[in-house]
């Protein structure tokens, strides 16, 4: 199960956040069927995908999309705040 912390100071003008996403990022490996080059780029975007989503207030959904030339193509993710991509 992933993990996500977040932390803000007292003033309020700095925020942390740790998040472990290894069964995400296994999960869309096997899914896909990546190689470990591709899978690096997927797993990056899903991380920044799930911190942004963190961000977050309320019910919404962000979407990333990298487009690339190379022999993975474009990666597409959508997280929400519920946490889920």
């Amino acid at each position: 199960m992933d993990k996500l912390i977040k932390t803000i100071s007292e003033s309020g003008s700095f925020r942390a956040y740790v998040l472990d996403s290894t069964e995400t990022v296994r999960t869309a490996q096997e899914k896909h069927n990546t190689l470990s080059s591709s899978t690096v780029a997927l797993g990056r975007t899903l991380i920044a995908n799930q911190i942004l989503a963190a961000n977050q207030k309320g019910e919404s959904k962000i979407t990333v999309k990298v487009i690339g030339n190379s022999s993975f193509g474009h990666i597409i993710s959508v997280a929400d705040t519920k946490r889920t991509c």
